[in-house]
């Protein structure tokens, strides 16, 4: 049995660089591939805004009516 696309594999887009040779040996140290994922991940979670909470959001909004 199949098993079902993840992720990954559904819409995955590839990238590619050329790298010296420092650069590559480098690459390698940082686990290639898994370090830059994770790097992505925490980059994007450090974008999302932040969300209030709800209960000092129907405060804050009680007091700009309360005006």
């Amino acid at each position: 049995m199949p098993r079902p696309k993840s992720e990954l594999t559904s819409v995955a887009k590839t990238v590619s660089i050329r790298l010296i040779p420092a650069h590559y040996a480098e690459w390698k140290r940082l686990e290639g591939a898994k370090w830059l994922r994770q790097q992505l991940s925490q980059s994007i979670k450090n974008q999302e805004p932040q969300k209030p909470h709800l209960y000092a959001l129907r405060d804050h909004l009680g007091q700009l009516f309360r005006r």
